[in-house]
């Protein structure tokens, strides 16, 4: 979101419900291991690590892989259209002491709206994220 509701660039807010539709899996990470370039050599020695926590923590929904939340933002500028269900609506951040960066929907700034993508594809985007990986070799 721009530092200003006035700003005249497009505003974008992607939640963590748009982000919890993908888990990076270890099918992903052998993707990685196998490309063989720096770059991505050096993201799989970072991920392996998520990988081998999110399988032994408890109540986490995404057992077996971790949500790729940086990932998903960065794609959606590469790929927006793997993005769907678009709402545009005003928003504002709510007020409050522990509530303070919440966004919350705002009707009257709808002259001003905010696009909020609501469903993704999800093996899409994560092969988006390898490709753009893989072209550092």
């Amino acid at each position: 979101v721009c530092s200003s509701d006035r700003a005249p660039c497009e505003k974008v807010v992607i939640s963590a419900d748009l982000c919890r539709q993908a888990v990076f899996t270890r099918r992903e990470l052998t993707s990685l291991e196998r490309m063989g370039n720096p770059v991505a050599t050096y993201l799989a020695y970072r991920i392996e690590p998520w990988l081998r926590l999110n399988q032994i923590m408890p109540f986490v929904p995404w057992r077996g892989g971790f949500v790729p939340w940086d990932v998903v933002a960065a794609v959606y500028l590469r790929r927006p259209e793997l993005f769907n269900e678009i709402e545009e609506r005003g928003m504002r951040l709510r007020q409050g002491r522990f509530t303070t960066g919440a966004l919350e929907p705002d009707p009257c700034r709808d002259d001003r709206p905010t696009r909020v993508p609501r469903r993704q594809e999800p093996l899409a985007m994560l092969e988006d994220f390898l490709a753009s990986i893989k072209e550092f070799t």
